[in-house]
């Protein structure tokens, strides 16, 4: 069970990574489950499944950003 857990984390991980990527290139407008999904050779319940709706993936993208952002202003 604990790895299945630790896989999750990892694939939610990388699904917000890529969202930022895309964000950063693209605009926070342009993200979309299924474009995250196909990047990522995911499906989009699986994606759906660890994120939610497109507002919680850009929620999560602002986040991460902000959670970076202080990191390296405070590092």
């Amino acid at each position: 069970m604990e790895a299945k857990t630790e896989r999750s984390e990892l694939t939610q991980t990388a699904i917000v990574d890529m969202a930022l990527e895309m964000a950063a290139r693209e605009g926070l407008e342009s993200l979309s489950i299924g474009e995250v999904a196909k990047r990522l050779n995911l499906s989009k319940s699986g994606v759906f499944s660890r994120i939610g709706s497109r507002e919680a993936l850009q929620r999560a993208v602002l986040e991460e950003f902000d959670r970076r952002f202080q990191q390296d202003i405070l590092l």
